[in-house]
């Protein structure tokens, strides 16, 4: 059965994305589990990319993880996926018109599909922010200082 656990490491010794977790039943006596895998939506390589093609994303140091075991052999948990809980979690908004990805420093894409108002937004912690205004069928760029374009074209 799948076990929720907190992530006590992601600072894996061979840089293959592994994770350290404590299980609740760990706490008490200052346990951890061993390096243990994370899932991903898609993870391998390629005749081009070698290492790290697909979804990287490692849970940060104290996330909420639930575990899951493979087929009958539980020495070999895996990190199925990170929870959201009251601490942590927004949720996707009005409808769940909202969907995002946002790295420890503020990297945010936003994708929102509220009815008339759809947009993807990519920008930065310094205000920096790329916006695909697609029901107004429009780009806004927005640059805190300097914004520079480099092609042999520009129209």
């Amino acid at each position: 059965h799948p076990m929720l656990a907190k992530v006590i490491s992601n600072a894996d010794p061979e840089s293959q994305g592994r994770v350290k977790v404590q299980f609740v039943w760990q706490e008490e006596q200052n346990k951890t589990t061993n390096w243990m895998r994370v899932r991903s939506l898609d993870a391998g390589k390629s005749e081009i990319v070698l290492k790290n093609r697909g979804f990287v994303f490692v849970p940060e140091e104290n996330d909420q993880v639930i575990v899951c075991f493979e087929p009958a052999n539980p020495s070999r948990p895996y990190v199925s996926g990170s929870m959201f809980n009251e601490k942590n979690g927004y949720g996707g908004g009005r409808n769940n018109s909202i969907k995002s990805i946002i790295t420890r420093s503020g990297h945010t894409l936003i994708f929102d599909d509220t009815e008339g108002g759809e947009n993807i937004i990519l920008k930065d912690k310094s205000g920096n922010e790329l916006m695909f205004k697609t029901s107004e069928e429009s780009i806004e760029i927005t640059a805190q200082e300097s914004l520079f374009l480099n092609a042999k074209k520009i129209f």
